[in-house]
């Protein structure tokens, strides 16, 4: 059975990309927005790690965290991906288990992603 990756992008071509490429190793689970992401959690469906854009427009993704924390919903490795160029604001907004800063290469997603599977915590 392939790792569960909730994965959260707004952008349609990066999360097309996302997929097509992780899935070859992963059940990538893809939301357009974090709403949709973080009802799934709330839903009790199980994820090995949460990719979350930073930026989304309906629900930022450090709200997802903050939201995720305070349910005490299962805890997972939280990767944030944004292009937003003030890296420190991004860390110091939310605590998330690492971070990716567009742009960032195939290499570095699929390094990044298999640093964390399998850390999941048990609920």
């Amino acid at each position: 059975m392939k790792p569960k990756i909730l994965l959260v992008e707004d952008d349609s071509g990066m999360r097309l990309l996302l997929i097509n490429i992780l899935s070859e190793n992963y059940d990538v689970i893809a939301c357009a927005h974090c709403d949709e992401g973080l009802e799934r959690l709330r839903n009790g469906e199980k994820f090995d790690v949460v990719w979350t854009d930073f930026d989304c427009p309906t629900f930022a993704g450090g709200a997802l965290i903050t939201d995720m924390a305070q349910r005490r919903l299962p805890g997972v490795p939280i990767i944030v991906a944004s292009g937003n160029s003030d890296h420190q604001r991004i860390m110091n907004a939310c605590k998330a288990t690492a971070y990716l800063f567009k742009p960032f290469t195939i290499n570095d997603a699929i390094k990044i992603l298999a640093q964390y599977v399998g850390h999941a915590q048990e609920a």
